[in-house]
């Protein structure tokens, strides 16, 4: 299990591949909602509600402590595209969260 410190950045990466230009590239025209539940999912917060679709975010990792962690990145053009993390903690050593795109939720 992956892990963010409170107080500290915490990199959220994700590939967009049905939104990529001619060279591979996420296209930043596009924006994503980037979200946190702290117990699995059953509720959600964001951690920005609207950024560029670059493929990466560094956010600043906010209590309280809890070892059942989502992140969620849903495109705002299109809302059904929505990708789930797999489950963290928070309170540990900083990690990677990888999120894949191309699911339907």
């Amino acid at each position: 299990m992956t892990a963010a410190r409170i107080g500290k950045q915490f990199p959220i990466e994700w590939t967009s591949e049905d939104w990529l230009d001619n060279d591979g590239n996420p296209l930043p025209s596009f924006l994503v909602s980037i979200e946190l539940s702290r117990n699995g999912g059953l509720s959600w917060e964001y951690v920005i509600a609207s950024v560029s679709n670059t493929g990466a975010y560094s956010w600043l990792v906010t209590g309280p402590i809890s070892s059942n962690c989502v992140i969620r990145v849903t495109n705002l053009t299109e809302p059904s595209y929505s990708s789930l993390s797999s489950v963290f903690s928070i309170g540990s050593v900083a990690t990677f969260v990888t999120v894949m795109f191309g699911s339907h939720l």
